[in-house]
């Protein structure tokens, strides 16, 4: 139902790290339909935005290195991999996400059984509340994994 009131969506947005590629023009929509007209109830605004290369990378390096392991890297990565059919082991790819993780700052790599079990905890109380019902029962947690768990080994190459 839609109703007349005001919300708010959160949108995170963070730059930690210098972009190893430029920004290119591009715009954002949202899912949100006009349920009579099917319409858009949001305009497409304008952005500059970084290239999917860079973004794929950067949901690596996340993956492989983030302090507190988010489950949210996972599911992006899979979900790329899955549904657009971007190829992580791709020799570009690779070497992107080689460069993010020598910037100074990052953690060490862990694909360690422990960050895949606080992930398993992660899936029904972080994802579920925020996908679309067809997005989260396409998403396994052990896929997505062996995604990560392959580029690491990829980069001791």
């Amino acid at each position: 139902m839609v109703e007349s009131q005001s919300d708010t969506i959160k949108l995170e947005v963070a730059l930690r790290e210098p972009l190893l590629l430029d920004t290119v023009n591009g715009s954002v929509r949202t899912i949100l339909r006009d349920p009579i007209s099917i319409n858009s109830l949001i305009a497409p605004v304008a952005i500059n935005r970084i290239l999917r290369l860079e973004a794929f990378a950067e949901k690596f390096r996340a993956a492989l290195a983030r302090r507190q392991v988010a489950v949210r890297d996972f599911f992006d990565l899979d979900y790329t991999v899955q549904k657009l059919g971007i190829k992580p082991e791709t020799p570009d790819t690779i070497g992107f996400v080689r460069q993010k993780l020598a910037i100074p700052g990052n953690d060490p790599v862990n694909i360690s059984a422990m960050r895949l079990a606080t992930l398993r905890q992660q899936v029904e109380p972080q994802l579920r509340p925020v996908l679309r019902a067809a997005d989260f029962s396409g998403f396994d947690v052990e896929r997505a994994f062996n995604i990560v768990a392959s580029m690491s080994a990829s980069l001791q190459k």
